[in-house]
């Protein structure tokens, strides 16, 4: 059959739209009678047909899972565009209410080729299909997209809501740095010092100029190389903005939590529709954690209160670079998944690629794989599912997110291994999962509440569902994998469950709505547990969160005075914070940044606690090229420090002093 031709108040008001219509596709509808959806402009005509039943449209459209029972044909390669539920124009005239059918089973949307109207309820109501002929675009100018993904209520409802969050994770950085008491400062880090000072310790590299990193916490730091890019980015940019390295992190950590809610908010909008579980997963995106609090009487430390890429807020909270990472993998797995425009989605996924590989490289090779075998799985159930996925159009993105991110995976890989230096850091750097009661307790909220989904045969059907199952399997059997950076491959596993758990909380009966409230209310106390922590740590003036202001004299002094790259003796703590105030390298500082750093800890604890000849160890020291002792209050604790009368200070200022070790 070549087309639809309308009847009656449907053909007086889309006669002139089919007139200009240009060649038409084939529409597949569930009884005797084809119809055909014009392509052209917005204005173009959307035939349709009475009693569509929930058959699968022809090859190259995808079912769209709106709600029960709900389905919207669409392109792979385009999004899904809602008609305005419930306008006050479209009413029926018997009734002089907004049409049922509208809120419940009309919908409309533009494709590479036309644009389409169905109705899928086996009713239709006249109005609703004139309006939409007549009048598409009033209902595509009041759109809300974010990378095409409709969201009620525009960017409002993301950047609000986000910066909500920012400031409130920023708050207790505020009151610890504000109510120290005088002759304490605060480092600037609530969560991890020790590889927060790393950080800043990279950032100082970039301001200084170079685009290679070299290991400031090692005697012998070897070659440049093109690692931790992005701090060595956040650098230079602190350097052009004229900006301190610590409140350029914190700056880009409130920016990278920002772009992580916002693309967290189109992953719920491309698989959740408007309702009740979007909204859900919206606030466990948002606040939501794990029931880690639980464990604590027991001894144990689940994964959400101290593992900053296993949870969204935490990640807000706690770093610059693992916000972005996770919001960079979404990003990747929206493309993927098929569903935005063929030419955007190949873009996005190449600067995916690109943007991962240099941020978290194992990041790439789990989602990789993870990709893979949804892929295999799609390919099994295509003939058996009555919602097949474009498996071409997400093999072409995978492979073009693959390629992009090659050259930097190879870079990294032969880098980590040419450089003994780094070979030596990276055989250190390891990562290991905690126990699975650790894993699941930071995990169960999501996994109870997306149960309804997961028992019920029917949603299997859905190629979403598989996919976001695939997901988050996959990468919980990656975290007890044979690989020493085992727990950093939870980065982005969050997301997938809480999607998963907002369609359980769709299928949920509406009495029973209030249980998935009170699952989020019970994760707060693991952000209570972390937050109060490290901000209680802080006001009491711990050790390894405050600096004494004699401490901070001495690294300005060190520099203003010390040449670039000099040698530096201090203890462990002194190690890991002076490369963050100042260019110059220690010989330990970092347990896995110094390479052979158990062995160098226990050299620099002895040397500090020498009780033999002064001149022997002097002379040990010119050995290794030590130009520089700083002497601190955790120095003086490990020995009498006899051997210093024979050197003399260059900078004092209370318990904090700088000695100058001259050539023989």
């Amino acid at each position: 059959m070549n087309g639809f031709r309308p009847s009656g108040p449907l053909a007086w008001l889309s006669s002139r739209s089919i007139r200009r219509a240009r060649p038409s596709i084939p529409v597949r509808t569930g009884g005797e009678t084809a119809i055909t959806a014009e392509s052209g402009e917005w204005s173009s005509v959307l035939a349709t047909a009475l009693r569509l039943t929930p058959r699968p449209p022809l090859r190259g459209v995808m079912p769209f899972y709106m709600s029960d029972g709900l389905r919207r044909g669409v392109e792979p390669n385009q999004l899904p565009l809602p008609l305005r539920r419930s306008p006050k124009s479209l009413v029926r005239p018997s009734r002089g209410r907004p049409s049922r059918l509208l809120r419940e089973g009309v919908g409309w949307g533009p494709t590479s080729t036309g644009t389409f109207m169905w109705i899928d309820r086996g009713r239709w109501c006249p109005v609703c299909i004139l309006h939409a002929m007549r009048h598409p675009w009033r209902a595509a100018k009041r759109q809300r997209t974010i990378l095409g993904m409709h969201l009620r209520g525009g960017w409002p409802r993301v950047v609000v809501p986000g910066l909500i969050v920012v400031a409130a994770t920023s708050l207790p950085y505020v009151l610890a740095t504000v109510l120290q008491p005088e002759g304490y400062v605060f480092g600037g880090f609530l969560l991890n010092p020790l590889d927060g000072f790393s950080y800043l310790a990279k950032m100082r590299q970039g301001a200084g100029g170079t685009w290679l990193f070299h290991l400031p916490y090692s005697a012998q730091p070897g070659e440049g190389a093109f690692l931790f890019v992005y701090y060595l980015f956040l650098g230079h940019l602190g350097r052009l903005l004229h900006t301190p390295p610590l409140a350029m992190f914190h700056l880009a950590r409130g920016l990278g939590a920002l772009a992580m809610y916002g693309i967290g908010a189109a992953f719920l909008g491309r698989f959740l529709p408007q309702g009740e579980g979007r909204r859900w997963a919206w606030q466990a995106t948002l606040i939501g954690s794990g029931w880690g609090w639980l464990g604590i009487p027991a001894g144990l430390l689940a994964l959400d209160l101290w593992v900053p890429e296993a949870v969204p807020f935490l990640s807000a909270y706690a770093s610059a670079h693992f916000a972005l990472s996770m919001a960079v993998v979404w990003l990747a797995g929206l493309c993927i998944f098929p569903g935005m425009e063929t030419r955007r989605r190949i873009v996005v996924a190449a600067a995916c690629g690109v943007a991962l590989s240099l941020l978290q490289p194992f990041a790439v090779a789990a989602l990789g794989l993870v990709s893979i075998i949804w892929l295999v799985i799609e390919a099994l159930a295509k003939r058996r599912s009555a919602d097949p996925v474009s498996i071409r159009s997400a093999l072409s993105t995978l492979a073009v997110f693959g390629l992009a991110a090659a050259p930097v995976l190879v870079y990294d890989v032969w880098a980590v291994t040419a450089n003994p230096s780094l070979a030596g850091w990276n055989r250190q750097n390891l990562t290991p999962s905690p126990s699975l009661l650790e894993t699941g307790l930071a995990f169960l909220p999501l996994l109870a509440v997306a149960m309804p989904v997961l028992w019920t045969r029917a949603s299997w059907k859905n190629p979403a569902v598989r996919f976001l199952v695939v997901w988050g399997a996959a990468n919980l059997v990656l975290l007890y994998a044979p690989f020493g950076l085992q727990r950093r491959l939870v980065l982005g596993l969050y997301l997938p469950l809480a999607v998963l758990a907002g369609m359980g909380v769709s299928a949920l009966a509406r009495w029973r709505r209030w249980l998935p409230t009170a699952v989020i209310l019970l994760t707060l106390p693991s952000h209570l547990v972390v937050v109060g922590a490290g901000l209680a740590a802080a006001l009491t003036q711990d050790p390894r969160l405050v600096l004494t202001v004699d401490e901070v004299s001495a690294y300005r002094w060190m520099d203003a005075n010390l040449p670039a790259n000099a040698l530096v003796l201090a203890g462990a703590r002194a190690g890991n914070r002076i490369p963050a105030f100042a260019d110059v390298r220690v010989v330990y500082g970092h347990p896995f940044e110094t390479p052979s750093a158990a062995s160098e800890q226990i050299w620099v604890e002895a040397a500090f606690a020498w009780r033999g000849e002064a001149d022997g160890l002097v002379e040990d020291l010119r050995a290794r090229e030590v130009e520089y002792v700083y002497v601190g209050i955790e120095e003086r604790a490990l020995g009498p420090l006899n051997w210093l009368s024979t050197l003399a200070p260059e900078f004092e200022s209370g318990e904090s002093a700088v000695y100058w070790i001259p050539p023989p």
